[in-house]
């Protein structure tokens, strides 16, 4: 089975954190680490910031390559597109944002 294919997600995990500074590999781990078979594997890491969002995103695709889970990644400016987005209506499908990709990519 290839990466961000057949995910089980009884549960979707969501994490908000309000740091100041990038999140690192520790937070992805500690999210990761709640996934399991029966519980899941899949959450939200939702933060203020991700400065580098395409070393973010390399990070949380190594996680799902490696069987832990698939971890999408969303900080205050991806909640500032979302919720702009839904306001003006239209197809309201979020294109214009990266992280909708991430399922893809994960496939390469």
């Amino acid at each position: 089975m290839g990466a961000g294919q057949h995910y089980i997600c009884p549960k979707i995990y969501i994490e908000c954190k309000n740091y100041t500074s990038d999140i690192a590999n520790p937070e992805l781990d500690q999210l990761s680490g709640r996934f399991s078979h029966n519980r899941g594997k899949v959450g939200i890491l939702i933060c203020r910031k991700i400065t580098d969002k395409q070393l973010f995103r390399k990070r949380c695709k190594d996680t799902a390559a490696d069987g832990r889970g698939f971890i999408l990644a969303i900080d205050d400016d991806d909640l500032d597109t979302l919720c702009k987005e839904y306001m003006d209506g239209g197809n309201q499908n979020f294109s214009s944002l990266l992280i909708f990709t991430e399922i893809s990519l994960l496939r390469e």
